[in-house]
């Protein structure tokens, strides 16, 4: 099985990936001298390729690293604890994988943040 994705890009949208991709490779060597920003749920599960139903629900079960004030509906979390969770906890993606293969046959996702 191949993690090859085909798919039909415009240069700006290839442009576009290559420089975040870029940006991100440098946070990540430059994670010890600055402050990573944090993510909202929204915005943290788009990042993860899941729903942010799915991150609530790994919140929940304290599968996820999170930052919650008390009395606050505000929800933050930051790259480098979730790719270093899902790098240590690989079954989480593959039971995603295992619920896309059941809903959409044929079909299959890969996860390249890491």
């Amino acid at each position: 099985m191949s993690d090859i994705v085909l798919t039909s890009l415009t240069r700006s949208e290839l442009k576009e990936i290559i420089m975040n991709s870029i940006l991100e490779l440098g946070s990540v060597a430059a994670q010890g001298t600055e402050r990573e920003e944090p993510m909202n749920l929204t915005t943290a599960a788009a990042w993860l390729g899941i729903t942010p139903s799915t991150l609530v629900s790994y919140k929940k079960k304290g599968l996820v690293p999170y930052y919650q004030l008390p009395n606050s509906s505000k929800v933050r979390f930051y790259k480098s604890e979730l790719r270093k969770v899902f790098q240590q906890n690989p079954q989480l993606l593959k039971a995603l994988e295992n619920k896309i293969a059941w809903l959409a046959p044929g079909y299959s996702i890969v996860f390249d943040f890491f």
